[in-house]
């Protein structure tokens, strides 16, 4: 059996449609970038799993 989510039937399956939703494309290094300032700003850690970084650095 397969553990793998199918995705929700709202998602755009076509070019046109993505398009049509207003969709833009972020540059990686901006989303990075604010996935990062939400994360401090949360209080949450942002690299978790990575032992001993959060007293490293």
């Amino acid at each position: 059996m397969s553990n793998v989510p199918s995705a929700p039937s709202s998602l755009a399956s076509t070019l046109g449609a993505l398009r049509a939703s207003g969709w833009q494309s972020v540059p990686v290094k901006d989303e990075m970038r604010r996935n990062a300032i939400a994360k401090i700003r949360a209080g949450e850690p942002l690299f978790a799993g990575v032992l001993g970084y959060e007293n490293t650095v």
